[in-house]
């Protein structure tokens, strides 16, 4: 996920903030900053931040959708598709597992505290739930 190519782009990335803030999750102490990449936050006062599903249903779709994973990652083969399959929970929302051969990251759909539609995104190399 780290070889993502694009830049932030404020018009493509609608409703998320670009970085990330730990103190907001729900569950906080749940997530070492060792253990997990933390990518973007929903903007939850801003109008347009997406919920839980739709940020679920976009990653499915992509990360199933060869052209996509091809223009935007550089260290992955991809014949073939990934798999993406919702797996449990952690930190109070749920863990997505995405794999593809060797390849295997959990994203986790976390709540902030301060509002229920704040959502973080999170990756993980990991399954969390199994530390």
């Amino acid at each position: 996920m780290a070889e993502l190519k694009k830049e932030w782009n404020p018009e493509e990335n609608k409703g998320l903030r670009h970085g990330f803030e730990p103190s907001l999750l729900k569950e906080q102490a749940r997530f070492n900053e060792s253990d997990f990449e933390f990518k973007h936050m929903t903007e939850p006062d801003s109008g347009v931040a997406p919920s839980q599903d739709r940020i679920a249903s976009f990653f499915e779709r992509h990360f199933t959708d060869s052209t996509f994973l091809e223009a935007n990652f550089s260290s992955v083969d991809f014949t073939g598709q990934f798999t993406w399959e919702k797996v449990g929970d952690y930190g109070g929302g749920p863990v997505y597992k995405v794999a593809k051969g060797q390849f295997e990251r959990y994203i986790i759909l976390a709540p902030g505290s301060d509002n229920p539609e704040r959502i973080g995104i999170i990756i993980a190399m990991q399954d969390p739930r199994s530390s």
